[in-house]
Order: C-alpha cells, then structure tokens, then sequence
C-alpha cells in the first residue's frame, strides 16, 4: 500500500514532522493521541482550586507555539516535562501569593461567583468600586471565564486576541480584584 500513514500508524516523530512541514492536521492527531492523557495527569496532581482543564489548555498553546522549532525526539516525554513544569509553575505562583497574604479568591468560601451576574448577593455592592477600577475588559473576562464558563479558548477567538492575554486578564483581574476587596473589607 502507498500514501502517507494514518495518524494511528504514525510515530510521533512522523507527525512531529509533518507538523513541522506545514500539515496542521498532524497537531490535531498528536491532540488526540495525548489529550485525554494529559488531562488525567494533571488531574491527578492538581489540589483543589486549581484547574486541570486550564492547565491543559496552557499546555497545548505551548506545545503550539513550540512544536514548530522543537527537537524532534520523544514528543511524549516533552509533553508531559512541559505539563509538569506548568503545573509546578502554577503551584509555586500559589504559594508566593499565600506567603505575601495574597487570597486565592477574593471572595468568602460562602460566596456564589454567579451572585456578581445577577446582584443576588448584598455583597456585590461592596464590590462596585472595586469592579470599577479594575476596568472592563478585566471584568468582562473574568465574568465570561469563571461566571459563565468560557474557556480561555473560546474567549480569545471571539475577541480576537492571544490566549495568552485571556490568561493574563483573568490572573491579574483577580489579583487586582483581591488585593481592593481586602483593602475594602479590612
């Protein structure tokens, strides 16, 4: 038989290649060749309040991003170093904000993040001032990706920006949005 392989008869260096060469869908078979695995590893290290899709998501926009001038040997262990590193990112990210007094969310355990979409709790009113300094694009994105579910994904295509500025909006938002609460409540 001739022609090119199936992507299940592929070796990950043949579509590393090819993807190198310009076949896009060749990152589509590494996708979903690795997906679900790196999913579930994450999953498995990831402690509460932590995502594990987010974190996912990061890892394929830097294999994206990469892939084209990478090495081309043992994509699986590549995969998997860059998930562990971002996950140890994310986690030290965790700590140096605990250890400087900085909260993980700025709301109380008690508070439903829906209740900032529809004003059902009282609270939200002490949050306006600070909702207002932040600015909406902050808020905005905030909203779509915690409130509503959006992934960061789906909100950089519809806005035309970089993934990478929906993962900034959304990490220093909430930083921003903490640090004023805290002033505010103290």
């Amino acid at each position: 038989m001739t022609g090119a392989a199936t992507a299940a008869e592929s070796t990950d260096q043949e579509l590393v290649a090819r993807f190198q060469r310009g076949e896009t869908a060749a990152f589509r078979d590494l996708y979903s060749r690795y997906a679900n695995s790196i999913l579930a590893f994450l999953a498995s290290r990831c402690p509460p309040g932590l995502s594990a899709e987010d974190l996912a998501q990061e890892v394929w926009t830097k294999v994206h991003t990469s892939l084209a001038s990478a090495r081309n040997e043992h994509f699986r262990g590549w995969i998997f170093r860059i998930a562990d590193h971002l996950l140890v990112d994310q986690l030290r990210r965790r700590q140096t904000r605990r250890k400087h007094g900085a909260a993980e969310t700025p709301f109380p355990e008690d508070f439903d993040p829906k209740a900032l979409a529809n004003g059902a709790d009282p609270r939200v009113e002490l949050l306006q001032d600070c909702l207002k300094k932040l600015g909406s694009e902050f808020v905005s994105t905030i909203l779509r990706n915690k409130v509503h579910g959006e992934t960061p994904a789906q909100i950089a295509e519809a806005d035309g920006i970089k993934q990478a500025t929906v993962y900034t909006r959304v990490s220093r938002g909430m930083e921003l949005l903490s640090d004023c609460v805290r002033k505010k409540l103290s």
